[in-house]
């Protein structure tokens, strides 16, 4: 069966896909994940240790389960059979920043501190972002080397629950957005990333709507405002870029 649609309805099919609400996703658990897969046991001890009784001042026993549980705890705190002071949002935060910049170790860029996971010969990078005033975790973000050679393609961004409308998102992309040449937007965005593009970024960093045309045509390009007037429902994604001004090389130049 065929049907037959007007080139307006066709172009709404073709713009990007805005999500009401946002996107629902715990980045802290993916963190415990990280560590657990690359912190070595005797220091899984030693940080759980140094971190619960000496800092936080939670008392346990040194029974032949401790070490058991320790490891269940790295693995999944929320199951493991310690008690709930262990499992409260703070501790684990507490414990995920603690963590990070004793073992890591972390970097400083707008008011954040963060560590860069690359994977596949750094075609993937899963940022981890901390508040190193408060010492808790942050948000989570993953990009993608896109097809064309000097950017990346945002994959998934995720700030804490808790934290979400304080304004680390704004911090975490711009660092992101810092750390490479273009980051490109996914095409879906939930409303708080299409605000973001929208919105946000262009008061800080070079923004850009991109239009991919049919029949082998140069994509179209438009520069966004720091006011955000410009219409966005025909884009099929955005582009950012801190470090240059614009973006047509990347689409026209074919060097």
């Amino acid at each position: 069966m065929k049907y037959v649609i007007t080139e307006r309805q066709y172009n709404i099919i073709k713009e990007i896909e805005r999500e009401s609400g946002h996107f629902e996703f715990e980045p802290i658990d993916s963190f415990f994940k990280y560590m657990d897969d690359q912190v070595v046991k005797k220091q899984k001890i030693k940080l759980f240790k140094e971190f619960f009784r000496e800092k936080m001042g939670f008392g346990f026993e040194e029974d032949d389960f401790l070490v058991s549980d320790i490891m269940d705890y790295f693995n999944n705190p929320i199951r493991s059979e310690w008690g709930d002071i262990f499992k409260t949002k703070d501790a684990r935060s507490g414990f995920a920043h603690f963590v990070a910049k004793k073992y890591f170790g972390l970097k400083e860029k707008f008011g954040l501190s963060y560590l860069v996971n690359k994977i596949s010969g750094d075609h993937t990078r899963i940022y981890y972002f901390f508040d190193p005033k408060f010492k808790i975790f942050v948000g989570r973000f993953v990009i993608e080397k896109s097809k064309h050679k000097k950017m990346f393609k945002v994959f998934l961004s995720a700030a804490d629950e808790e934290l979400i409308g304080t304004g680390y998102g704004t911090k975490m992309y711009l660092i992101v957005i810092d750390d490479v040449n273009y980051l490109a937007s996914d095409s879906i965005l939930y409303s708080g990333s299409y605000r973001m593009w929208k919105h946000v970024l262009p008061k800080y960093v070079n923004v850009w709507g991109l239009i991919e045309n049919d029949w082998g045509l140069p994509t179209t390009i438009i520069k966004m405002d720091e006011k955000g007037k410009k219409s966005v429902n025909r884009f099929d994604y955005f582009v950012a870029s801190s470090h240059y001004n614009k973006v047509n090389e990347i689409y026209y130049n074919r060097k």
